[in-house]
């Protein structure tokens, strides 16, 4: 009988001991437990899941990592002017999936309802050795071609571009001095109020990328971008400015590193803006085009090349637009090169109308989101970032069911 109670009683207080431990997590969760809303900067590891609301300007800082669970839905508030930064040395890890993609949206659901995602990294800008994002204040910029801010996988970023003031708003996404080591595929940007994605400087890539009704450009890059991209798509609605604006460095246009992006399998339509353009290159900037749809209503001109320095680049061949159907049918030239001065000329030794691999038609209407032509340069002989292809567009049958 006492070995009995002695048994018994040893059982019950490891219960309690077991019982007191369960209660203590109970009461003092972790930081792996997601939270509801986001209202200060995250300077430790976490991870989010589920609907979580962000209020205000949320920096990732001090080398931290911000997981991002498939199928969150992250929420900005409209009132507090929120965004989110990446800075230097921290990292956004969201990676979704085409079942349950990760969706930033403005609380509003409606054009510049939130600032946007930024991400500054450690790779080379040509602007100085850093420099400060627009929105933010952070640093980025530096020397590590393949710094690695995380990765960015099956994301949809809606309604973004707050008006912070008269010379700053908010992109979809900002990618400021970021590395090619981070992983940016199978993103959307819809319904911006101003650019959907800009590149200042870097080396980052980016695959399968579509920018829907962005109303200023829908793919900007300055300051020496100079990454590599495929299967991109840029639809405008109503309002919208340039499918493409390049650009290398407004106060030198030969500052090094040069912009000079690798674009393969890009479709841009526009929507019959009378101002605006399908491609406009400018400042400087080199940069290798191929497998290009330009089509709808860009009624200014289909591709607009600026500046000395960038007509420099077309004859040495370091700026090139190949295996390409333009739509022909706009207001003024379908092609134009202009001067610093301004002056209209012909390019000797690139006629760009005379490509063989180059064709002009009425692509006013005709022309959808999954339209391709054959005929395409596979780039994959010359890269093995790019996957290959025997056609000429970006197709769309990678953005079923997890777009808008």
């Amino acid at each position: 009988m006492k070995k009995f109670k002695t048994i018994f009683l040893l059982a019950l207080v490891a219960s309690i001991a077991i019982s007191s431990c369960k209660k203590d997590n109970n009461d003092n969760p972790t930081q792996a437990d997601s939270p509801s809303s986001i209202e200060a900067d995250i300077t430790k590891d976490i991870s989010i899941d589920g609907e979580v609301v962000f209020v205000g300007g949320i920096h990732v800082k001090n080398g931290a990592v911000l997981t991002v669970k498939p199928g969150t839905r992250m929420v900005f508030d409209s009132d507090a002017l929120s965004y989110l930064l990446i800075e230097q040395g921290s990292k956004i890890m969201a990676e979704g999936t085409a079942a349950d993609p990760i969706i930033m949206t403005g609380a509003l659901e409606e054009p510049g309802s939130w600032g946007g995602l930024h991400i500054c990294g450690k790779a080379p800008i040509n602007s100085g050795g850093t420099g400060l994002s627009e929105i933010g204040d952070a640093a980025y910029g530096g020397s590590s071609i393949s710094d690695n801010s995380g990765i960015i996988k099956y994301v949809r970023v809606e309604f973004s571009g707050t008006n912070l003031d008269a010379d700053h708003q908010g992109n979809g996404i900002s990618f400021y001095g970021v590395g090619n080591g981070t992983t940016v595929e199978y993103i959307q940007v819809y319904q911006g109020f101003d650019d959907g994605i800009e590149f200042f400087g870097g080396s980052v890539n980016i695959k399968y990328v579509m920018v829907n009704e962005a109303e200023d450009d829908s793919f900007d890059w300055v300051e020496g971008w100079n990454g590599k991209g495929q299967f991109l798509i840029a639809e405008q609605g109503d309002i919208g400015d340039r499918g493409f604006e390049g650009d290398n460095l407004k106060a030198d246009n030969a500052a090094s590193p040069k912009s000079s992006p690798i674009l393969a399998n890009v479709t841009l339509i526009g929507a019959g803006d009378a101002d605006n353009y399908g491609m406009k290159l400018r400042r400087g900037t080199a940069g290798i085009f191929k497998n290009i749809i330009i089509a709808g209503g860009f009624d200014k001109r289909s591709i607009d090349i600026e500046n000395s320095e960038t007509l420099r680049n077309l004859v040495a061949g370091t700026l090139e637009i190949d295996y390409a159907y333009i739509n022909n049918q706009v207001s003024d030239m379908t092609i134009h090169y202009t001067t610093d001065e301004g002056d209209a000329v012909d390019i000797t030794g690139y006629e760009i109308e005379n490509s063989e691999n180059v064709f002009l038609q009425n692509l006013t209407s005709n022309v959808n989101t999954g339209t391709t032509f054959n005929g395409g340069f596979d780039m994959s002989t010359e890269d093995s970032f790019f996957t290959a292809t025997n056609y000429i567009g970006a197709g769309d049958d990678w953005t079923l069911n997890w777009t808008r």
